[in-house]
């Protein structure tokens, strides 16, 4: 995954697993608990991603540069900061569903004039396609994004809504992330006690199932996926799909003989 013409040549420069800098912006590595009690800072930034999930997004093989970039979970800031450092992209739309801006986030973007650059929107659900489809038809400008990443509910319903509306927005080439796909199969009190956080959710690795199925079913779709315990990383084909809202349903493009597909509850 790693040789390509347009392979990401910033360095990650770390002070040890947990802190890294890019240029004049510190980023604090951090799960679970210390996630959610940290907070960022002016130059300081809370990510919640391993070294190990960075840096694939480092050494991810781009069929062209990093020009635009879609992430779902601002939280704390952090993702948006990392794809604005390490990819210096023309433009990073990113959308929450917390109501409450990212002071410190949004304190950078005024400082530096990246106003037009970092476009975020809070109290977004990302399953909305009402939502989700004004945000596409103000900030696509008939472009493609290169990266997608879902960092956002985790939840099957909504994760797949996002997908079906963001996939047919994706460069050939480009990359669409989701992640903590395997959270109904970690070990662990939190994850197996009394059903796991979310007890009557479906796990979302059944999305991870039918992008299997997709990558058989229409192989210029979906050109290839590649997985770690918390990453699903597809990388997008050269089919061209209707980038209408609605248009696209992975659930409607795996072939299965004709056959209901069974899934986990």
């Amino acid at each position: 995954m790693v040789t390509n013409k347009a392979k990401v040549t910033r360095e990650l420069h770390w002070e040890n697993d947990n802190i890294f800098k890019i240029d004049d912006v510190t980023f604090v590595v951090e799960a679970g608990d210390g996630l959610y009690n940290a907070i960022s800072e002016e130059q300081t930034f809370v990510i919640g991603k391993s070294r190990r999930q960075l840096e694939t997004i480092q050494g991810l093989d781009f069929r062209n540069p990093v020009k635009r970039v879609f992430d779902l979970g601002i939280y704390k800031g952090g993702s948006v900061m990392f794809y604005h450092k390490l990819f210096s992209p023309e433009k990073i739309v990113a959308v929450d569903i917390d109501n409450k801006p990212v002071e410190p986030l949004d304190a950078y973007i005024s400082a530096n004039g990246l106003d037009r650059t970092i476009r975020t929107y809070y109290g977004v659900d990302q399953s909305d396609p009402d939502a989700m489809g004004e945000i596409l038809r103000k900030e696509t400008e008939g472009q493609f994004f290169d990266l997608v990443v879902d960092d956002a509910s985790h939840l099957l319903k909504e994760t797949r809504a996002s997908f079906n509306m963001l996939l047919p927005h994706v460069a050939p080439g480009g990359y669409y992330i989701i992640e903590d796909w395997g959270w109904a199969h970690w070990e662990g009190e939190h994850w197996q006690g009394k059903g796991g956080p979310w007890p009557n959710e479906p796990p979302l690795s059944n999305l991870v199932f039918e992008l299997t199925m997709l990558l058989a079913s229409r192989p210029f779709v979906v050109e290839s996926i590649f997985l770690l315990p918390a990453y699903a990383v597809i990388k997008r084909g050269t089919e061209a799909l209707d980038r209408k809202s609605g248009q696209f349903d992975i659930s409607n493009s795996c072939l299965n003989r004709g056959k209901q597909v069974q899934f986990l509850d």
